[in-house]
C-alpha cells in the first residue's frame, strides 16, 4: 500500500512533462474510456451504467438489457454505488460514480493508481476500468454489520 501511494504521489507530482508510464513500470494501464455517467434522471443512469458495463467488462458487450439488472446500493459516503448482476446470477460488477465535487476532498488520481495497483496484486477487487467520473470493480458479496 506505501508502494502504490508512493507512485501515485510521483505520478501527481510530475509535471515537468516526463513519461508517468515509467512511474508504472510493472503494472499495466488500467482501461479507460471517454465516457461520464449523467446523474440527473434514473433513466440516463441507467443507461450510463450499463453503457460503462459493456465497454469495460470482457464477456459483457454483447448482453441485452434484460440480461442485467441494475441494484442501487446503499451506504456510499460519497459515491453512488450500483451493482450490474447478469440474470442468470452468474457474475456482478460494482459501477462507482463519483460524487459532484469530491474531487476536492478526495484525490481522485492518487486513489484510482492506489487502486489499480493493489488490483492487480490482489489486494482487492479487480479493476476492471475507469470512465471521467467512476470506475467498474469486481463485486465482492459481503453482509453489513
Amino acid at each position: 500500500v506505501l508502494r502504490a501511494r508512493r507512485v501515485a504521489r510521483r505520478a501527481r507530482e510530475d509535471d515537468h512533462g516526463h513519461d508517468q508510464s515509467q512511474l508504472l513500470q510493472g503494472f499495466s494501464k488500467p482501461k479507460w474510456i471517454k465516457f461520464q455517467i449523467k446523474v440527473a434522471n434514473e433513466t440516463e443512469r441507467a443507461h450510463g451504467v450499463m453503457h460503462v458495463v459493456r465497454e469495460l467488462c470482457p464477456g459483457w458487450e454483447a448482453l441485452t438489457d434484460s440480461q442485467l439488472e441494475i441494484v442501487v446500493l446503499q451506504g456510499g459516503i460519497t459515491n453512488q454505488l450500483y451493482m450490474v448482476k447478469q440474470a442468470d446470477g452468474s457474475d456482478a460488477v460494482l459501477v462507482r460514480i463519483y460524487g459532484k465535487n469530491t474531487e476536492v476532498l478526495i484525490d481522485r488520481e492518487e486513489e484510482q493508481i492506489v487502486f489499480h495497483i493493489l488490483s492487480e496484486k490482489g489486494f482487492g477487487p479487480r479493476l476492471y476500468g475507469l470512465f471521467e467520473n467512476g470506475r467498474v470493480e469486481g463485486f465482492i458479496p459481503s453482509v453489513g454489520v
